[in-house]
């Protein structure tokens, strides 16, 4: 082998190497629209997501209904829903959509919230008091946050949670979407480099993994084309 192979060989394992070091996320990323073209779902009421509850204590796994495999339950940091519901309000305002004023949500769902087990009958009740179109909910699964930096975690960020779409005057469900993931080395899921490049292999606060897993799965929110993510 020539120099000049011998520099191409040093440059292609350098590479991987750095590509190793790095850091990708072994994700479940799933979300679906049932509006036909996608319309725009008009004014959106968006509701605090709910903190996940098992069915018996030292639950670990759990299945969402309407959605493939299985979910593990794990630690919630007490933000965590908040910074969730609040992602969602920020991205959908910030492209367009019409959402009724958090103060107004808040104000009415104590009133509603024994209804949180009957997510359609909670949506429809909502809309009418609130004179909303559609009601975005969901359910946090995990929110742990990272311990270290963007460049070295002894504990990465933990995310998982669903959103559901419901049409306010019939409860039908509009679009689902569901994020879990757990930060983990490329060299652990070197299949995931579209994530990793996205990410420039920096460690993720949750914050950040939340934000990055919530712009995935609104590409099919019914209206899509006002999202505008650069992915």
């Amino acid at each position: 082998m020539g120099v000049r192979g011998r520099i191409v060989t040093l440059v292609v394992v350098g590479t991987v190497g750095m590509l190793l070091m790095g850091c990708a996320g072994s994700a479940v990323r799933e979300s679906e629209s049932f509006v036909p073209g996608h319309r725009s779902p008009g004014i959106v009421v968006v509701v605090p997501f709910f903190t996940s509850r098992t069915d018996f204590a030292g639950q670990k796994l759990v299945r969402y209904p309407g959605f493939e495999g299985y979910i593990t339950v794990g630690e919630i940091a007490p933000e965590g829903p908040e910074i969730v519901t609040g992602l969602f309000r920020q991205r959908l305002i910030g492209n367009g959509y019409s959402v009724v004023s958090q103060e107004l949500v808040e104000r009415t769902l104590p009133s509603a919230r024994s209804q949180e087990g009957k997510p359609e009958v909670l949506a429809q009740r909502l809309s009418l008091q609130l004179k909303g179109d559609a009601v975005l909910m969901g359910w946090v699964f995990r929110y742990r946050e990272r311990i270290g930096n963007a460049w070295g975690a002894q504990r990465p960020a933990s995310v998982s949670f669903v959103a559901l779409l419901y049409n306010g005057r019939d409860g039908n469900l509009l679009w689902r979407g569901k994020f879990d993931e757990t930060q983990k080395p490329l060299s652990e899921d070197a299949l995931d480099f579209v994530s990793f490049l996205r990410r420039g292999g920096r460690w993720l606060t949750a914050r950040q993994l939340a934000s990055d897993g919530m712009n995935l799965i609104l590409f099919t929110f019914p209206g899509e084309e006002k999202i505008r993510v650069n992915r």
